[in-house]
Formats: C-alpha cells, structure tokens, sequence
C-alpha cells in the first residue's frame, strides 16, 4: 500500500500496511502546528522522499539515504502522529521534508511566524526563540483582521528579488491571557489540555496569497514578554545578520529542535551553497530592513504595523 502526501511541491510516498491511518496523522491539527501545509495527495509524478512504514509502537527511524537528484529513502517504524502520544514523527517529516526543499532553494525557517500586509501586499517575516512573543503577536494581528501566513515554521523561497513566503504551519496556538493582557478578542476553535487556545487559520484567503507566494518586506528578531511595556527598535548589522539567520535556517535540517529517540544527523555537504546563498541574499536584498525589537508584544505589533505600511 501507497500514500502520498505534499507540501509545496515535495512529494512524501509513504509505503506500508496501514499508510492511510499514518497519511491521515500527518494532516491532521497537531500535525498542522508544525508541518507547512500538508496535503493528501493521489498522485505524485516525480517522488522527494520515500518513507517505507513498519506499523510499531513508538517511533524509529531505521536506516536512511539521502540523494540529490533520487528520492531521499527512509525506513521507519512507529504508530501514526498523536498528540501527547506519538508526536515525533513530525518533527522526523519537517526534518526530512527541510532537505529536500533546500535543495529547490526553499527554506524552513523554525521559530518563524509571517503576516500578510494588506496595504502593500507583501509579508512581515517575524522570528524569535521559544516564548518571546509570536504567537502573541500572530494572535493580535489576526484578531486585527490580519492575515497570519505561517505560525511556527515558514517556507521562504530564495530568488533574485528576495524572499518569498510559499507555505507555512496553519495552526495558531495562543496563551488564553491575551484577551485580557492585549484586547484579544477571537474564540478558538479548541483548547488544549494545558488551556491554551487553538486556532486554524488555513482559510481560502490565505490559500489564494500563498499560491503565488508572497514577497517578504522585512525581518524582526523579537524579544517580547507580557511583562516587558514599550517597544525598542534596532537595525541587525554586518556579521550578525548571517548567524542570526543560520540559526532559523539550518535547526530544522540539523534537528536542533529534539524529538524521540534522537533527531537525524543529517549532512549538510550538497547543501553549502544552497544555505550560503540564501544568506547573501538576505544580506543583499535585506541590508536596513533586518531589526531586533523589544517591549510588550501590542506596542511591538503596533510599531512593526506602522513601518511596514500596515493600519491597526
């Protein structure tokens, strides 16, 4: 048995008893808050990846092999994704799924979250560590009547123009204090266990943007906190520009962030130049409009809406 699942424009052929249970796993909400855009698909006429599926317990990846112009090849054993369960054979497909579209010159940028600026048509690319502050944001913004793009890994394509957001994580979670912290006022569609709120943002509207991709106008680093007040703006120069963006550039592919039993160690060698290239790029095209911004997370959101042409 065969399933086949894409995210822009990789194709994954899952192989195996019981693949349809597993295709289905990885599009299904929880999936959603990591992978970009996963879609079943029927067909697929030229294979990225390979996955031969052992149904287990658990999950193992067994053996690997990883080509450029071949499909990558995987052997695995596991159960299908389930949250609190089962959850690391995402972060296993995001792994893989990052090497093959780096060799497209397309880029998963972790810890990322971008949001559509209707005035110019183009995107604001928001990055930043664990808890400092873009799902605050993505949530304010969307409650603004924002289009949010991505929500935690974006796909950028880099080209001689720039970045281009193609794809991106639909699931939107967020803190349930900021309705009182910041005027908040969206329903989430569930909560989780834990009360965090939980919105699916992958409505036709952002579909028809990302068809054609949306241009990125500039970067913000954040450094927010619902105890921090005002907002600080400062221009990233030179050398800091490159290690800031390796860092979100090359943790999915390297598996910076663990999953179970241990992420792949896979090589970079066939990707140098790829990864060199689309940090020139951004040094080239983004040179003034890369920023590190403090505060709150509303007066953060407020000035990054003000510099890019947005209206609140």
């Amino acid at each position: 048995m065969r399933r086949y699942i894409s995210v822009d424009e990789v194709c994954v052929e899952l192989l195996g008893d019981g693949v349809t249970e597993i295709a289905e796993s990885f599009t299904s909400s929880f999936s959603r808050r990591y992978l970009p855009d996963p879609r079943l698909a029927d067909y697929c006429s030229t294979v990225d990846i390979e996955v031969s599926w052992i149904r287990g317990t658990g999950f193992r990846v067994l053996a690997t092999g990883y080509y450029d112009v071949l499909p990558d090849k995987y052997v695995v054993e596991g159960a299908p994704v389930e949250p609190y369960v089962n959850e690391a054979p995402v972060f296993f497909l995001i792994q893989a799924l990052a090497r093959r579209l780096a060799l497209r010159d397309r880029f998963i940028l972790t810890d990322s979250v971008s949001i559509h600026i209707p005035r110019t048509g183009r995107a604001v690319l928001l990055l930043g560590y664990p808890h400092t502050g873009k799902s605050t944001i993505s949530s304010i913004a969307y409650s603004k009547g924002f289009t949010v793009l991505s929500t935690e890994n974006t796909v950028v394509e880099a080209s001689g123009s720039g970045l281009r957001v193609r794809a991106g994580s639909s699931i939107l979670v967020f803190d349930p204090r900021v309705k009182e912290l910041y005027g908040v006022n969206v329903s989430p569609h569930y909560t989780t266990r834990h009360g965090y709120g939980v919105l699916d943002i992958g409505d036709e509207k952002r579909a028809s943007l990302l068809r054609d991709g949306v241009e990125a106008s500039s970067i913000y680093i954040l450094h927010t906190s619902f105890s921090s007040s005002g907002v600080s703006v400062e221009q990233v120069k030179g050398r800091k520009i490159g290690k800031l963006l390796w860092y979100f550039a090359v943790s999915v592919l390297k598996g910076l962030d663990f999953y179970e039993p241990v992420p792949l160690n896979m090589p970079l060698e066939s990707l140098e130049n790829r990864l060199l290239g689309f940090l020139s790029t951004i040094r080239e095209k983004y040179e003034g409009r890369v920023f590190e911004v403090f505060g709150s997370p509303l007066e953060v959101f407020t000035e990054i809406a003000r510099r890019e042409g947005g209206s609140l």
